[in-house]
C-alpha cells in the first residue's frame, strides 16, 4: 500500500480516490462528511475519521451578537454547519463558549466526547482522531485539550475499542511556529496532551502554509516546521505521523523521514481548512508537471504556455506535457476536467518517488525538484494572473521547485 493518505470531503473526492489512489493505506474522512458519502468510498479501504471538532475554532475566534435575530449571513452559516454535525450529541454548547470550560462541566464534556467518538467508531473506523480545538498564540485551550484528552483515554480504555487515536495539531498563525518561545510552549502542550490521551499517532498541518502563494519568509517559515517536526520525531520515536495537506512541504517532511504519511488533497485545495466553515469555490487550477507547480488557469497562462513550447527542443521531455496543455486548454479549464489533470499529476509525482528506498528518498526528491527549478529557470517569468498572491520573484517559473528543493536535504 502507498504511504499516501487522501483526505476524502466530497463526491467528487471519491471519484477522484477511486481513479487514482485505491492503493492507499487508510483514507481521512471528516465526521462533518461522512454520512454524505459513504456509499461512495471504496469497501475495502481502511478509514481513518476524524471527528471534525477543530470546527468549533470558527465560533470561538467570531464575535457573536447574542440575539439570533441580528445574525449575519455567515455567522448563520458558521453555526448552522456546527449544529448540523454536533446538535445531536448531548453537551454540544460547551466547546463553544469558554465560559463552559469548567471543572464543573467536566461530565458534560465526558458524555459529548463519548457519544461524538461513539458515532465516529460506528462508521467501522482503524483509526479516530482525538478531539481537539485548534491551536491558538496564547495558552488559553491548553486545559480544555488537555480534557479533550482525557475524555478520549478514558473513553477508549471504558469500551475496549481497537482502534488506533491520533492527535490533531492544527496550527492557525505563523508566529505559532516562527517564535520560538511560542513554538517551545505548544510542543510541550502537545506532548502532554499526547501522553494524556495515549495517542498513537500525531497528524500536524498548518493552515496558513498554501505553499503556492510564496513570499521571501518562506524558507524561514519551511525552516521552522521542518524542526518542529525533527523535534517531534525524537520525542515522540514510536508515534504515527501525518503532516499535510500541502503542495510540497508534506513531500519533503516525508522524503526526509519526518512522517510517516502526507496527506494529500484530491485535485483541490492543497491545503487544510478548518471543518465547518463556509465553503467557497476557489479559483480553476492546473498543475505544470515539468515545474511541479499548481497555478490559475488564466488566459494569460495559456498565452504563456504557448511561448515557452517556443522555446523547448522536440526532443525535451517536459515538451509532451506543455503541449498536452496547450492542445487541451480550454477542456481543462471545466473545473471537474483541472482537478482530475492535477489529481493524475498529483499522484504520478509521488510514484516517482515512493519506489526510492527511504535512506534515498530525500536525495530522489531533491533531484526531482532540481531538474523543475533548472528547466523553469531557462523559461519566463508566470503572468501575475497566474499567481495572484506573487509578485517579483515569486513569478519565476522554478521558484517553487527552487524552494522545495532546498528543503530536502
Amino acid at each position: 500500500m502507498a504511504a499516501h493518505i487522501p483526505f476524502v470531503n466530497t463526491p467528487r473526492d471519491c471519484k477522484i480516490l477511486s481513479k487514482y489512489y485505491k492503493d492507499s493505506h487508510i483514507i481521512r474522512v471528516s465526521l462533518e462528511s461522512i454520512s454524505k458519502i459513504r456509499t461512495q468510498l471504496p469497501s475495502n479501504m481502511p478509514l481513518w475519521i476524524d471527528p471534525a471538532i477543530d470546527g468549533y475554532h470558527h465560533r470561538l475566534i467570531t464575535k457573536w451578537p447574542e440575539d439570533r435575530r441580528e445574525w449575519n449571513k455567515t455567522l448563520s452559516q458558521l453555526w448552522k454547519s456546527l449544529e448540523d454535525v454536533f446538535n445531536k450529541f448531548d453537551g454540544y454548547e460547551i466547546l463553544s463558549d469558554k465560559k463552559h470550560w469548567i471543572k464543573g462541566e467536566l461530565p458534560r464534556l465526558e458524555t459529548f466526547v463519548n457519544q461524538v467518538l461513539d458515532k465516529c467508531y460506528s462508521f467501522n473506523p482503524t483509526w479516530i482522531s482525538i478531539p481537539q480545538l485548534p491551536l491558538v498564540n496564547d495558552g488559553g485551550r491548553n486545559k480544555i485539550n488537555e480534557w479533550l484528552a482525557q475524555a478520549t483515554a478514558k473513553w477508549k480504555k471504558q469500551n475496549q475499542r481497537g482502534i488506533k487515536l491520533i492527535l490533531p495539531v492544527i496550527f492557525t498563525s505563523t508566529i505559532q511556529l516562527t517564535k520560538k518561545q511560542m513554538r517551545d510552549n505548544k510542543f510541550e502542550s502537545i506532548k502532554n496532551c499526547y501522553e494524556i490521551a495515549n495517542a498513537d499517532g500525531i497528524w500536524m498541518a498548518d493552515t496558513n502554509l498554501s505553499d503556492q502563494n510564496r513570499n521571501d519568509q518562506y524558507p524561514n517559515r519551511y525552516a521552522k516546521l521542518i524542526e518542529f517536526h525533527d523535534n517531534i520525531k525524537e520525542s515522540l520515536p514510536k508515534a504515527i505521523k501525518i503532516t499535510g495537506p500541502y503542495w510540497g512541504l508534506n513531500l519533503v517532511l516525508w522524503a526526509r523521514g519526518l512522517c510517516d504519511y502526507p496527506a494529500v488533497s484530491l485535485g483541490s485545495p492543497y491545503v487544510y481548512y478548518i471543518s465547518c466553515g463556509t465553503a467557497r469555490p476557489g479559483s480553476i487550477r492546473l498543475a505544470i508537471p515539468p515545474i511541479k507547480r499548481w497555478v490559475v488557469a488564466s488566459k494569460e497562462l495559456h498565452t504563456w504556455l504557448e511561448k515557452v513550447l517556443t522555446q523547448i527542443g522536440p526532443e525535451d521531455s517536459a515538451r509532451k506535457e506543455l503541449s498536452d496543455l496547450v492542445q487541451n486548454f480550454n477542456v481543462y479549464r471545466q473545473r471537474d476536467h483541472a482537478i482530475d489533470q492535477v489529481a493524475k499529476f498529483y499522484k504520478k509525482w509521488f510514484d516517482e518517488i515512493e519506489p526510492i528506498p527511504d535512506k534515498g528518498r530525500a536525495l530522489a526528491l531533491f533531484q526531482n525538484l532540481s531538474s523543475a527549478y533548472v528547466l523553469g529557470k531557462q523559461l519566463p517569468d508566470l503572468p501575475t494572473t497566474a499567481l495572484p498572491y506573487c509578485s517579483g520573484k515569486m513569478l519565476e517559473a522554478g521558484k517553487a521547485a527552487e524552494q522545495l528543493m532546498l528543503k530536502c536535504l
